[in-house]
């Protein structure tokens, strides 16, 4: 017996062969329809698709043979391959190679053999369509034809499944980049030399949609006099590699509104265009630490190897929830009012099942869909949501979602919920991760991509890696040697690039602060990522400034451990810090205490000396008496701000009843309200025991009560209520004024938010009392809200959770 001599290019061939993804993989019709069609064309018993590996030939597919695979060492494929022609054995027994092989001289019993070689679309043999009998024969031309065609067909079916793998590959990528596109704050276009838009983005700032604006020339849709700049400095980022910056005001809603566009070069024949409205600039940095694992969790689900849609989506949910913390999620197909559960994963004991369907009323999504947009409730329990059927039936306590649309028809729901209430409100990059991972599943069920798409958007993502205002690095873990980084990183430094990618971390981390950062590297090998922390860095000339750190590891291919961090220059945060805490302490020492003694010694003299000072000096005393209250309830209204929001403000919670609190809130306004000539009265009703801190629901009452008292008309009643409910008391203060406006009652729990914010207004204020009232109910564990018709008044309610006993 022979054995079949190895190819010169065997590491070549075999790498050929695993990139066909066909070793070791199911039955597949396409292939089996073949080898049938062989079998009864050519009359044999056995008809195969052999591939040869390293040491085996394993069939693809098999007639008439029930063994899968044989030793590369006794098949008559292995010496198939050696040339491109037929291999044809007439009689086994009498051909010298094969006479005493196993195959021959046992089970199948092989005496005719012909095999056809399968070549890769490079020209690599990779196996054969083989057919076998079990007696001699010889085959003639136009069989030989016909077995050639055969294996032709099966050559097809191999390369067009190796083009199907990339083409997925190539979309997974275009995925990606539209995602990470869709989700930049500014305005994205790409314009040639014309000025031309070949591409935008959609944006809420822009008054056109992408459809209307593709084809447009950019300098038509600016005024006059800004339209040959615009031309000009495309020409100008066209012309290098240089970053271009155009800084303009237009008139937007009457006022002036600056802008920025920053454009670079694509290629010789188009730019890339972001354009961003820098007046409105908001802190996009909160949170960032949830934002860079939103985008970890997103890249994984992007990068994740080609799958059936439904493997891939529940993929995406499962990382999903573990970034929510939450303990289910779906994504649901909706027709009509029928729910079914399209892809899901959920604990074990949460009855779904794949395909299951539900009444759509009694889901959380018909809530969704209704409102059109995404939908976040924390703690269903205490939501107006709290009698739907889906938590009577599931108790789902905690949910978010939204609807999703495939080619712009409505599809249904992606939805992530919980048994436990959240521990606090879902945050915006949540919900911007929420949005993001919608806008990836309907992409992913669409699958409608193109590769010139691919590539743009690949170069716009360099682009937005360039353009960051945030500066972002990716550095060795080894080493940490800076091996990515972009302008926004380097500016503030002095380095040129050449000469700060010859540094490492440790280079520009001052000698003091080295002991923190081991200690973050170790909290970044322990648990994948680092920060958020302060350090400063060091600049070329070795002076410092203040920067604030966040981290992911990554590995790439090749098992090296990276770091991509974002770098946040902090200096004018810290600068405004800085004027902040001076600004608080000038009020707090060098205010409020002059403030006090003014207000002490006018009401002296008013109660003193009124009766001696002629009419018009009583009236400016009394003005000036009222006015400097006014500025001491304003100035410890600030500073009572500024404790809740630093955390400062101390709350000493007890469990005790109620309904003295709020009789001693009723006794110590009623003085106040006269002035008004309006009665406070308490109203009758049961005791309530719950956890509080009664001076500041003392606090929060005296807001309540003042506000009503002043907005009341003269000889009106102010009633106030206390009223157990089934696991909560709720205290309401009611007038009969004149309502709150339905145009202000978004706002009225902000800071300095007034109905009437005019300088001649007739009731004062400082538009801090419902804004600190709020923060103080919410601390106790309460909730604040009000019912109001315009013209019959207001009624302000507070809420906490009912207590067994004192």
């Amino acid at each position: 017996m022979h054995t079949p001599t190895i190819p010169k290019d065997e590491a070549v061939r075999l790498s050929a062969l695993h990139s066909t993804k066909l070793l070791d993989s199911p039955a597949e019709e396409r292939f089996d329809r073949l080898t049938r069609i062989a079998r009864q064309l050519f009359e044999v018993p056995i008809a195969l698709v052999s591939l040869i590996d390293a040491e085996r030939q394993w069939f693809k597919s098999r007639q008439g043979l029930n063994a899968c695979e044989t030793s590369r060492d006794v098949s008559f494929c292995g010496h198939a391959i050696l040339g491109d022609s037929i291999l044809e054995v007439p009689d086994a027994t009498r051909d010298a190679r094969f006479a005493d092989n196993p195959l021959v001289t046992g089970p199948p019993d092989i005496r005719f053999y012909a095999g056809a070689p399968l070549r890769t679309r490079d020209g690599q043999r990779i196996g054969t369509l083989c057919i076998i009998d079990t007696r001699p024969r010889a085959l003639d031309d136009a069989q030989r034809q016909s077995l050639r065609d055969l294996a032709d067909c099966i050559e097809r079916e191999i390369n067009s499944a190796n083009e199907a793998l990339l083409q997925a590959r190539l979309t997974r990528s275009l995925q990606r980049s539209n995602a990470i596109v869709a989700s930049l704050p500014d305005i994205v276009f790409v314009v040639d030399r014309a000025g031309t838009l070949l591409a935008a983005n959609e944006h809420p700032d822009l008054l056109y949609t992408r459809s209307e604006l593709l084809g447009q020339r950019l300098g038509d849709l600016l005024p006059a006099a800004l339209s040959g700049r615009c031309l000009d400095a495309i020409a100008e980022a066209l012309s290098g590699d240089t970053l271009v910056r155009l800084e303009y005001t237009l008139e937007l809603a009457g006022a002036p509104a600056d802008f920025e566009a920053r454009i670079r070069r694509l290629s010789d024949d188009d730019a890339l265009v972001l354009i961003r409205n820098v007046t409105a600039e908001r802190n996009a940095r909160l949170d960032i630490e949830r934002q860079l694992e939103a985008f970890h969790v997103l890249n994984e689900i992007a990068a994740s190897e080609p799958l059936p849609l439904t493997e891939q989506i529940t993929q995406a949910l499962r990382l999903a929830t573990d970034y929510l913390g939450l303990e289910c999620g779906i994504v649901s197909r909706i027709r009509g009012d029928d729910y079914q559960v399209r892809a899901f994963v959920a604990p074990p004991d949460m009855p779904l099942e794949p395909r299951q369907h539900f009444a759509l009323d009694h889901t959380y999504c018909a809530l969704t869909l209704h409102s059109e947009d995404l939908l976040a409730i924390d703690r269903m329990a205490t939501s107006p949501h709290r009698s739907h059927p889906c938590y009577g039936k599931f108790g789902l306590e905690a949910y978010i979602g939204i609807p999703l649309a495939v080619g712009g028809v409505p599809y249904g729901t992606l939805n992530f919920s919980a048994r436990t209430p959240r521990r606090r409100p879902f945050r915006e990059s949540e919900k911007m991760f929420l949005r993001l991972l919608a806008r990836w599943t309907t992409s992913t069920i669409e699958r409608e991509r193109a590769l010139q798409s691919l590539r743009l958007g690949e170069a716009r993502l360099r682009g937005l890696f360039e353009l960051s205002p945030i500066g972002i690095a990716l550095n060795d873990f080894a080493t940490g040697t800076f091996l990515e980084v972009n302008d926004a990183l380097i500016a503030p430094t002095d380095y040129t690039r050449d000469e700060f990618l010859t540094l490492s971390y440790w280079d520009l981390t001052p000698i003091d602060y080295q002991e923190q950062e081991r200690e973050q590297l170790n909290q970044l090998e322990q648990t994948g990522r680092y920060g958020p922390y302060e350090k400063e860095y060091i600049r070329k000339d070795g002076s410092r400034y203040p920067v604030l750190l966040n981290g992911i590891l990554m590995h790439d291919p090749d098992g090296r451990r990276r770091i991509w961090s974002i770098i946040e220059d902090i200096s004018e945060r810290k600068r405004m810090e800085r004027m902040k805490n001076e600004f608080i302490s000038t009020i707090s020492h060098e205010l409020r205490t002059p403030v006090t003694a003014i207000s002490g010694a006018l009401g002296m003299l008013s109660h003193f000396a009124a009766q001696t000072l002629p009419e018009s000096a009583r009236e400016m005393l009394g003005i000036a008496e009222k006015n400097s209250q006014r500025l001491g309830l304003l100035i410890n209204d600030l500073l009572d701000m500024e404790k809740l929001a630093a955390g400062k403000l101390r709350l000493d919670l007890a469990t005790q009843p109620l309904r003295p609190v709020v009789e001693q809130a009723v006794r110590d306004n009623q003085a106040y309200a006269d002035q008004f000539d309006v009665t406070l009265e308490l109203l009758p009703g049961p005791e309530a025991i719950a956890d509080i801190d009664a001076n500041r629901l003392q606090q929060v009452l005296a807001n309540l009560l003042s506000n009503a008292a002043k907005f009341s008309p003269h000889g009106a009643r102010v009633e106030i209520s206390l009223d157990p409910q089934t696991d909560r008391a709720r205290i309401c203060v009611t007038d009969h004024g004149p309502g709150i406006p339905a145009a202000f009652r978004d706002r009225i729990f902000e800071k300095f938010s007034q109905s009437d914010a005019s300088d001649t207004r007739q009731r004062g204020g400082t538009g801090l009392g419902l804004a600190i009232s709020r923060e103080l109910v919410e601390r106790m564990g309460g909730t604040i809200g009000f019912d109001s018709t315009e013209g019959l008044g207001a009624s302000f309610r507070v809420s906490f959770p009912l207590q067994a006993q004192a």
